[in-house]
């Protein structure tokens, strides 16, 4: 059990990895957003695009991750992942590395 009484995940090597980088991910799109704002237009949608081609990937790659944060996938789709998405799933994805090293 992690400090708010759910059990802890124990995710591997390789899955710890996943979240680490779907948070990086989630990072490039806020500075992706940063960037818009400053006038930086054509190098923010590049941003947004290969962040989101990178975790679609990812999410591929590793099935646990839109089985532990439910909407990775519709905010992937429904572009959600631009405005408020990108913030959840990192804090989602943070919960899940602290969980798993209160687990260790």
């Amino acid at each position: 059990m992690n400090e708010s009484g759910t059990p802890a995940a124990d995710f591997g090597e390789e899955d710890r990895t996943a979240l680490l980088l779907l948070r990086n991910l989630c990072s490039t799109i806020g500075s992706a957003n940063d960037a818009d704002d400053h006038g930086y237009d054509d190098d923010a949608r590049r941003m947004r695009e290969d962040a989101c081609e990178s975790i679609r990937n990812l999410a591929a790659q590793h099935p646990f991750l839109s089985e532990r944060i439910p909407t990775l996938e519709r905010d992937l789709a429904s572009g959600r992942l631009f405005v408020f998405g990108w913030e959840e799933i990192d804090n989602a994805a943070a919960a899940l590395l602290k969980g798993s090293s209160d687990a260790g």
